[in-house]
């Protein structure tokens, strides 16, 4: 009798042990569990980690010390997928639950098995298997809770598939059949997000109110009454709205969340119209609630509202880069970024702009000590009057190329270059540059400018006003002056729907620029190579042997040309520009890459380098010259007659209109904040 106890004593003492042992397990897993839901943020902290792990290692010792067919291996082995699973350790989680159901395929667990594996197989895109083994498990019988869970991760997954109705009636049966809390706020938070992009404001307020009534993270009811918030913005109905977020911030369980409930009080004002007040309330937000979220969004409104509001693009930049040092959520850290850059590029063109405008001022004034003089807005007709009064006052370095245009222009000052001469001690000036250099800077800056507006910012008003200013200044230039009138034709004729502006657009390239690439390309024709522009410029009847090899490396490169390979021919050009560079076929290849950029590919940039490389490499050429009538402003043609009507004019009227009013938007703000486009981007001053 005594053995007989003492035998039960040994198999009660070792049942407790195996007991405790998955219970300690499964309690481990529900405090990461739980963590991990009231988690902000999918970045799992360390005592979760440590958590989960704890739970697979005790499993792992249950199952290989009682054997991996006592009655609570089956537990154990799907604690270990769970928890896998909940690590982001999916690849692990998938074959642990598919030897679960290999092992155990008549345990009760069955069902909860397959339910997990398909959330890993959603986890790797392979949504149609997921719904394939979620819909079998139909069949069986399901405990309310998998049922609900079920119910629930269909309707997740028809939700990413944009399949709303069938979304909302799996989340429905969702609600309907499961008594887990959490279950149902994320179902009920889903429904709210689904009828608020359908615009049912009013389902997505009632939705969202289901979850004050459940006993869920402090998190996601924080969440869920702030979408209720968005949900009564969108109604216009602002006084609801405030009272939510009033009703927030009296209530300690948000106390963590109260910079953002006072950053959105603060949004609330400048939605309804009060920049000026919702501005400093964002200023105090800053200063109470530093290191916050709540302060990097009030950074990001105050941004938007200097961005798009006040035109103040430094201060724009300032508080863009701000959002980013302050604790702040991935999204707006991105976006925020994102303007930055983006503002950060028109920056340097403006301030570029500023400093060869001052730079023009001071060479048309002749006078070195106007470091810091007013930005005095110059018409292109003063800047070119006064640059050219100016321009036998202060000469450029005397370069080569520089020097070689003064004997030629002034053949009398022959003998006094050649003269021994005392150069004076050099005075600090505060223009560095040549005329030229700042001129050919002014205009690449003010075509940059416009580029940017058209390509970058995408604000059509402020771009059709540079590329009309570029225009107004440089109303003949052989490369870039085609392509505004291109840009501007494109923006009629694609972007604004005007026919007529367009079609009057496409008529001055038809008629004044008909061998640019614009005038190629809106004319149907395809340009070609010109043979006579490449005719050898030497009288030398015999070529060398050396010569003969230099002349294959070319005709190899105009095959590739031809056969529109512009990339190999342009590399096959470079090499017979370095290698051979004192021979003919090198100053060729230097214009076929010039020609190739302007006219095959179009990149008018690159095409202006290339002319400058040839003009400067090798001045005595003809194709110097065409270099030089490239990238110089030719003397200004006459507008085409106004009598003719074949032929379109642009009166200075119109190019000097400053910004219209039919702006496209910019790219846009998050959706918790409504914004008005104000006119056009800061005018230069």
């Amino acid at each position: 009798m005594k053995k007989y106890i003492f035998l039960l004593s040994i198999i009660f003492l070792v049942s407790c042990a195996y007991y405790n042992t998955f219970f300690n397990a499964k309690k481990r897993y529900n405090e990461a569990y739980k963590k991990q839901n009231a988690s902000k943020t999918k970045t799992l902290s360390g005592d979760i980690k440590k958590n989960y792990r704890e739970t697979i290692k005790k499993c792992w010792k249950l199952i290989d010390t009682y054997s991996d067919s006592s009655d609570w291996a089956d537990d154990a082995l799907l604690l270990i997928g769970k928890s896998y699973y909940n690590l982001q350790e999916y690849k692990k989680s998938q074959r642990v639950l598919e030897q679960f159901l290999l092992k155990y395929d008549q345990s009760p667990l069955v069902p909860e098995a397959k339910l997990w594996l398909a959330k890993t197989y959603i986890t790797e895109q392979r949504d149609d298997e997921a719904l394939k083994l979620l819909s079998g498990l139909f069949d069986k019988d399901l405990t309310s809770d998998v049922a609900g869970q079920v119910y629930y991760i269909l309707g997740d997954l028809y939700y990413q598939r944009d399949n709303y109705n069938k979304a909302i009636t799996n989340l429905e049966k969702a609600v309907e059949i499961s008594d887990d809390d959490e279950l149902l706020g994320s179902a009920y938070y889903m429904l709210g997000e689904i009828y608020f992009s359908e615009q049912d404001y009013e389902a997505a307020i009632q939705a969202f109110d289901k979850l004050k009534d459940l006993n869920i993270p402090s998190q996601r009811e924080f969440e869920a009454q702030m979408q209720q918030v968005e949900s009564f913005i969108a109604l216009k109905d602002y006084e609801a709205a405030e009272k939510i977020l009033k009703n927030m911030k009296r209530d300690l369980r948000f106390k963590k969340q109260f910079s953002l409930i006072e950053t959105k009080l603060a949004n609330l004002n400048e939605i309804q119209g009060d920049v000026q007040f919702a501005r400093e309330l964002y200023y105090d937000i800053l200063r109470k609630y530093k290191n916050t979220e709540g302060a990097s969004m009030a950074a990001f409104y105050l941004a938007q509202l200097y961005e798009y509001d006040f035109a103040n693009i430094d201060s724009a930049e300032t508080y863009y880069k701000k959002v980013r040092t302050i604790k702040n959520q991935e999204d707006i850290s991105k976006e925020a970024k994102e303007r930055a850059s983006l503002l950060n590029e028109y920056l340097k063109i403006r301030n570029q702009l500023r400093k060869d405008r001052r730079d023009l001022i001071s060479i048309a004034h002749g006078d070195s000590t106007l470091e810091d003089s007013l930005e005095v807005e110059l018409d292109s007709t003063e800047i070119k009057a006064r640059l050219q009064q100016n321009e036998q006052m202060q000469r450029p370095p005397a370069s080569d190329l520089f020097a070689q245009h003064d004997l030629q222009a002034d053949s009398a000052k022959t003998d006094s270059m050649n003269k021994k001469t005392i150069v004076p001690k050099s005075k600090k000036v505060a223009v560095s540059r040549t005329p030229d250099q700042v001129e050919q800077s002014f205009k690449r800056n003010s075509f940059a400018k416009a580029e940017f507006f058209l390509l970058k910012y995408e604000h059509t008003d402020s771009a059709l006003t540079a590329y009309r200013n570029f225009i107004e200044a440089f109303p003949q230039d052989s490369i870039l002056t085609p392509k505004a009138f291109y840009a501007l034709y494109f923006i009629y004729s694609k972007l604004d729907s005007n026919k007529v502006k367009g079609d009057s657009i496409k008529s001055i390239i038809l008629t004044r620029f008909p061998d640019s690439p614009y005038g190629h390309k809106l004319s149907g024709q395809k340009p070609t190579m010109s043979e006579e522009s490449l005719k050898d410029q030497t009288n030398e009847k015999m070529e060398s042997e050396s010569d003969r090899a230099i002349k294959e490396k070319y005709l190899t490169a105009e095959q590739y040309l031809f056969s529109e390979n512009y990339n190999a021919a342009i590399w096959a050009f470079k090499t017979i520009a370095k290698e051979d560079s004192g021979t003919i076929w090198a100053t060729k290849a230097r214009y076929a890459i010039a020609y190739t950029y302007e006219h095959f590919l179009y990149d008018i940039p690159a095409a202006v380098r290339a002319y400058t490389i040839l003009k400067k490499e090798y001045p005595g050429t003809k194709f110097a010259k065409i270099a030089k009538n490239k990238i110089k402003e030719p003397a200004m043609d006459v507008l085409p007659n106004s009598s003719d009507s074949s032929r379109v004019t642009i009166s200075s009227d119109s190019l000097k209109s400053g910004l219209g009013s039919d702006s496209l938007k910019h790219n846009q703000p998050p959706a918790d904040s409504v914004r008005v486009m104000k006119e056009g981007f800061p005018v230069e001053r």
